[in-house]
């Protein structure tokens, strides 16, 4: 600090004034420097999500600034980095947009936020599922009993597999009769 060429580390992003300060032992003679120190900005994708193909999906990105550099502007921008299926963004360049997802597949997207001094960028995965379709049931051939007797219902079923993780379940009724 007693050079007049000194180097300096701040501690965080923000607006510092400092002063040179210079004395013969008689008089003193100051002069202050302003300093904007910028942070790149904090960017948030959003959450990793699972859809279904064709759903319209809040992609919940988020950015913030530190308002640095003065008379910067700040620009977001959302992209598609990986995956080979079609993809609609309502608006590219809000950091919280709608998208649509036309084909089954892995997506990966990046939001990147941009000060006009420093980029950041966060990325998401979103995975798109085929949609849901009814179980196929078939209950079985007609029968015919003769009363007293006992009869047995041999049912089948066949099913997409979704939704992922959710168990099929099993229920005879009568419904007329």
């Amino acid at each position: 600090p007693t050079n007049l060429t000194t180097a300096i580390t701040l501690p965080g992003s923000g607006i510092y004034v400092l002063r040179l300060t210079v004395n013969d032992s008689v008089a003193e003679g100051r002069a202050d420097v302003v300093f904007a120190a910028n942070a790149p900005p904090e960017v948030d994708a959003g959450p990793d999500l699972r859809v279904t193909v064709g759903d319209q999906v809040l992609l919940a990105g988020r950015v913030k600034d530190d308002g640095l550099p003065t008379g910067g502007i700040l620009t977001t921008q959302g992209t598609l980095t990986a995956g080979d299926g079609l993809l609609e963004l309502a608006e590219p360049t809000n950091a919280s947009t709608l998208a649509v997802f036309a084909e089954i597949g892995t997506y990966v997207l990046r939001l990147t936020a941009d000060d006009s001094m420093a980029t950041n960028s966060d990325g998401l995965t979103v995975t798109v599922l085929p949609i849901n379709r009814a179980p196929l049931v078939n209950a079985g051939p007609k029968q015919m009993v003769m009363f007293p007797a006992d009869a047995t219902l041999v049912g089948s079923v066949a099913d997409d597999g979704l939704p992922e993780n959710s168990p099929l379940t099993v229920a005879w009724s009568k419904a007329t009769g």
